[in-house]
């Protein structure tokens, strides 16, 4: 957790800036952020938690690049013992939903970032509300959106938003326990 909050999201927010100010290139950022999937891949042989029998598909929708934060999430979900499939940046609708005929979750988890990728997060979020499986899967939305325009978070019809990653693993724990309750 230490090494998340206080070295890689504190690093990504500086390269974030950096990069709006114009101090450095796309390329550079683009660089500082698979350094930081690289030390990712290295944590994770470390610390894997205990399965449990609780699934999460984690992406973002068709037109977001920037999928670090969810990759993240991805990561401490798995360490909480949840299986994980990471899907990443730039998840088309269509092939989303086709992807939950087979694949049963218990949380969505869609990063956005960026004000552009609204549009087809709500047609994301839409498609997997009119999917309904035996059980549809609760949709957490996190993200720097959830910092900058907190209204367009209500317009996007999520079941939950994310503060924060860690936010985000115990809103879905909330969400499991409370179907486990409910039978």
């Amino acid at each position: 957790k230490d090494v998340f909050e206080h070295v890689i999201l504190a690093a990504q927010q500086e390269v974030g800036r950096l990069w709006e100010i114009n101090q450095i290139t796309v390329v550079q950022e683009h660089y500082c952020t698979a350094m930081a999937e690289l030390v990712l891949t290295r944590l994770r042989r470390k610390y894997m938690g205990t399965r449990r029998d609780v699934s999460a598909l984690t992406l973002c929708a068709e037109g977001e690049e920037h999928c670090l934060g969810v990759k993240l999430f991805s990561e401490l979900l798995q360490a909480d013992g949840w299986k994980v499939t990471y899907i990443g940046a730039k998840s088309p609708t269509q092939d989303v939903v086709k992807h939950l005929q087979s694949f049963s979750a218990d949380v969505i988890a869609i990063s956005v970032a960026t004000a552009l990728a609204l549009g087809k997060t709500k047609q994301l979020i839409n498609a997997i509300k009119r999917f309904v499986p035996h059980r549809r899967p609760r949709i957490i939305v996190g993200g720097a959106i959830t910092y900058s325009d907190p209204k367009a978070l209500e317009w996007l019809g999520a079941d939950a938003f994310a503060t924060d990653i860690w936010d985000g693993v115990a809103i879905a724990n909330r969400f499991v326990n409370q179907r486990r309750k409910a039978g």
